[in-house]
């Protein structure tokens, strides 16, 4: 099964928190509406478990070595993020 997680676009360089089955996998980050959501393929039945997003702008110097989710535009391109899953 493939869901949808609303995130916040504009919390930015901070840890944000989505519980999933474990076993699940984050796939994509998107604008849809202009507000940030991830898919994620999830393992049904399974206990769930935290998976830590980081958004990031543009031109910022912080951690980005997690895995890459996508670059989303918001604002007809005047705010660009980059949405990385941490391990």
């Amino acid at each position: 099964m493939i869901y949808k997680y609303p995130l916040n676009q504009f919390q930015v360089h901070k840890a944000q928190t989505i519980r999933l089955p474990k076993g699940s996998t984050l796939l994509s980050a998107i604008n849809q509406q202009e507000r940030l959501a991830v898919y994620a393929a999830l393992k049904d039945g399974e206990p769930n478990e935290v998976h830590k997003v980081l958004v990031q702008i543009t031109g910022a110097d912080s951690d980005t070595s997690g895995r890459f989710l996508g670059t989303v535009s918001f604002s007809n391109g005047d705010y660009i993020i980059h949405v990385f899953e941490l391990a």
